[in-house]
Parts: C-alpha cells; sequence; structure tokens
C-alpha cells in the first residue's frame, strides 16, 4: 500500500524504507543486504539512510513523495509495536509465539 493511501488512512507515523532492489548513493553507508529492511530516502545520487526516530512526523506532501520514489512503507514502532519471528525451525517459531503472546497479547 503506498504512503498516501496510509496518510489518507489516517496513518501518519510513516517510515520510508529503502526499496529491495534501489540504487543506492556512493556516499551511503546502507548495506545494500539492508535494503527492503532500511529506513532511507532517495537523493539524486541514490538511496541513503536516515534517522526516521528523530525525523518529525510527514506530512501528505512528503506522503506523496514517498509513493513517487517507490519507497516502501514502515512505521514507527513505538506506536505500532510487533514481532517478527524470521526462523526456519517451527518449534522455537511456536515457542517465541507463545511466549510474545503470553506477555504481548494476541
Amino acid at each position: 500500500m503506498s504512503a498516501t493511501r496510509l496518510y489518507d488512512a489516517g496513518y501518519r507515523d510513516l517510515v520510508s524504507v529503502i526499496p529491495p532492489d534501489a540504487p543506492l548513493s556512493e556516499r551511503s553507508r546502507v548495506d545494500p543486504s539492508q535494503r527492503g529492511k532500511c529506513p532511507g530516502r532517495k537523493g539524486p545520487g541514490g538511496w541513503y539512510g536516515y534517522n526516521f526516530v528523530a525525523a518529525p512526523r510527514l506530512d501528505r506532501d512528503e506522503a506523496e513523495q514517498m509513493a513517487g520514489w517507490g519507497a516502501n512503507v514502515g512505521l514507527k514502532g513505538e506506536h505500532f509495536p510487533g514481532l517478527d519471528i524470521d526462523s526456519d525451525d517451527p518449534r522455537l517459531t511456536a515457542a517465541v509465539r507463545r511466549m510474545a503472546e503470553k506477555h504481548l497479547g494476541p
């Protein structure tokens, strides 16, 4: 879903995320393996990381800009906590899920 659609739906704590195949700026310190996961902005020379925690809430113009860049969209975890269980071991995944539901709720 695009940043503008999310913005129009009432989400304001959006984070621009570097697309998986995006070209990185020569000056970027982002590891290429982190594209698709790492917050970033698009500049004239390619994508680079940014401090999304310190960034102010974006406005609709910035949401449109993100959509125009083709950015992936994230939500600031401060307001939208979640857990990503990356494991190929079904027993480990089940154990982490049980613990998460016990401490965080379903």
